[in-house]
C-alpha cells in the first residue's frame, strides 16, 4: 500500500514597507507617549500595528488592523 503524498501548496508573503516609515512612526508613538506621560501609549501600540499588518499581504491580499486604543 502506498500513499501517495500531496505537494503542500505554496504561498506568498509580502512585506512593502520600509526602515523610514517605521522609523517616523515610532518617533512620533514615542514622542506622544513621553509628553502624555504614558497615556498615549495604547494608541501608539495600536498604530504600529496598523502600520505592520497594512503593509504586509498574503497571495496578493492584504491585512488590516482595525484596532483602536481606546
Amino acid at each position: 500500500m502506498e500513499k501517495q503524498l500531496s505537494k503542500a501548496k505554496s504561498h506568498t508573503l509580502g512585506f512593502q514597507g520600509n526602515g523610514g516609515d517605521f522609523f517616523g512612526v515610532i518617533t512620533v508613538n514615542w514622542l506622544l507617549t513621553i509628553s502624555t506621560l504614558g497615556f498615549y501609549y495604547p494608541w501608539a501600540k495600536a498604530r504600529r500595528l496598523q502600520y505592520h499588518y497594512g503593509e504586509t499581504s498574503l497571495e496578493g491580499g492584504e491585512f488590516a488592523f482595525n484596532g483602536t486604543g481606546k
